[in-house]
């Protein structure tokens, strides 16, 4: 359902598409445990200034597809 036009994700990413803010990577990273790691984003706004709190995404490696790492969690 995620990509179909007006879910709840498709919505969500529009309105940040209006509001044209961009992400900048925080360096570091997270170990949460051997197969899942969090990467952390600061939100900036079309006028360069850091806005809200840092974003983090969570990925893990998936066991199903010979251990390729996947987006579990996006909060962005």
């Amino acid at each position: 359902m995620a990509d179909r036009y007006g879910s709840s994700p498709d919505m969500y990413w529009r309105a940040y598409q209006r509001a044209k803010y961009t992400y900048r990577y925080i360096s570091g990273r997270d170990e949460i445990g051997d197969n899942r790691c969090r990467f952390w984003f600061q939100r900036i706004k079309s006028d360069g200034k850091e806005t809200g709190m840092p974003l983090p995404i969570t990925i893990v490696r998936d066991q199903d597809s010979n251990g390729e790492w996947r987006v579990d969690v996006a909060t962005i």
